[in-house]
This record gives structure tokens, sequence and C-alpha cells, in this order.
């Protein structure tokens, strides 16, 4: 079983993805939820591990993250979307 994801961190990063029009790659949510002053220096991240938690939050609560694909090179050869 993964570890749950701190609330802090879930409510920094659906508040980083609300305040933005567009789609953002993982390194410049990172970047803010490294700048919030509501997360603890504890919980700093790598875009690796934005992109992680995002895939796992949008697996539990699709409503709320929308998953964008931004590559056009097909699909792999297990069906995913590159």
């Amino acid at each position: 079983m993964a570890k749950p994801i701190p609330k802090n961190l879930r409510k920094a990063i659906v508040r980083s993805l609300h305040t933005s029009d567009s789609a953002l790659p993982s390194h410049t949510i990172s970047a803010r939820v490294n700048d919030d002053p509501k997360v603890p220096a504890s919980m700093r991240t790598t875009p690796k591990q934005v992109a992680y938690i995002l895939n796992v939050m949008q697996r539990q609560t699709p409503d709320v993250i929308v998953e964008v694909c931004k590559g056009l090179n097909g699909r792999s050869r297990h069906g995913n979307t590159r």
C-alpha cells in the first residue's frame, strides 16, 4: 500500500492547479508548491515526485485533476499515451 499524501501537500497542489488558466508541467507545480508558505520545508518535492503524486491523485479523484496529453507521438505498446 502506498504512503498517503499529506493534506497540506495535497491542498497546495490543488491550489496551484486551480490558480492557473492552462495545463501546468510538473516542474512548475513543484516550484509553486515549494514556494507555498503553508507547506512545511520537510514536504519540498521534486518534479518527479509531483508527477507521481498527480498520478495517484488523478486515480483517486478524477473529477478534480484532469489529465491533458501534450505529446502527439502516439501510444506505447501498453496502450498508454506517451
